[in-house]
């Protein structure tokens, strides 16, 4: 879900899983909603938080997942990556070619082509042609996986919806979504029944269920990505805020500046400026405990 996301791309992964991918400022379009940085700087390509799971992708392609582990989507097939998406018990994956691989609980085949973003929501997934059409697949209960026709610069996928940011920057939603924002966005990003996008002027706005979002902190911003109840964002001056549900310790931040981050669920982990990996917030599968090297 929560998914993340940038102009000219995206992979988010909004939601109750899929959640977190980082959304990221116009001004570093080129790529996807995962949480995406230069990977020169920061050693990862990506950084995206699921449902008790995160994974990155290091700058060589390869890819790093732990957490929860029930259905095999922490241990993806062998292959260099630019991107993962996680569902509840399932992963999606863009590999270097551009085209999609997914593994775990899902039995439904991908798409064939080439894509720049993925984002995953509870039971379906979309994603985001090199062309800028969306594709989608899987649960379609509430019209989540019927996504409009156009071309779009970036998607991000909720529990039961997902929104893209149109040619023209507007939101358009589908699904069981929930209001649709006014105004334009450089980055958007989904939660479980909320929305929050970056707006031109960096400051953030949130739409939909946002009773426990809602205290938006002010300030510009960088990227935002959304988890299921709670939301962060890398400022301006590269340290981090979060605001929304803290049953979990999901507002517990850590000092210090920040070049990625990906919220799941019930945590949230982000990539230091030094290259090593921070996670707070939920560990009842190890989602916040990174293995060595990370």
């Amino acid at each position: 879900m929560l998914r993340v996301m940038r102009l000219a791309m995206a992979w988010a992964v909004g939601g109750l899983v899929g959640c977190g991918s980082q959304a990221i400022t116009g001004a570093d379009a080129s790529s996807a909603d995962a949480s995406s940085a230069d990977a020169s700087l920061t050693g990862y390509l990506s950084l995206s938080g699921g449902s008790y799971t995160t994974c990155a992708v290091k700058a060589d392609g390869t890819p790093l997942c732990w957490g929860r582990n029930d259905g095999g989507q922490t241990t993806p097939p062998a292959s260099r990556y630019k991107q993962i998406a996680m569902g509840v018990n399932y992963m999606c994956g863009i590999k270097q070619d551009g085209t999609l691989i997914c593994w775990g609980g899902l039995t439904e085949t991908p798409p064939t082509g080439t894509f720049s973003s993925v984002s995953a929501g509870d039971s379906h997934i979309c994603a985001l042609s090199t062309g800028g059409t969306i594709s989608c697949w899987g649960g379609n209960s509430f019209g989540q996986a019927t996504p409009p026709a156009g071309t779009f610069l970036a998607l991000s996928a909720g529990y039961n919806h997902t929104c893209a940011l149109k040619l023209d920057q507007t939101v358009v939603c589908w699904g069981a979504a929930p209001a649709q924002p006014t105004g334009t966005f450089q980055a958007i990003g989904e939660g479980d029944l909320y929305g929050c996008g970056l707006k031109p002027d960096g400051t953030v706005a949130c739409w939909g269920d946002v009773t426990t979002v809602s205290k938006t902190p002010a300030g510009t911003f960088k990227s935002i990505t959304a988890g299921g109840y709670h939301v962060c964002g890398i400022r301006t001056d590269s340290s981090i805020a979060c605001w929304g549900s803290a049953g979990e310790g999901e507002l517990a931040v850590p000092s210090g500046t920040f070049d990625l981050a990906g919220a799941g669920e019930y945590h949230t982990c982000a990539v230091r400026s030094n290259g090593s990996v921070a996670c707070w917030g939920s560990n009842a599968h190890g989602e916040s405990a990174p293995p060595p090297g990370a």
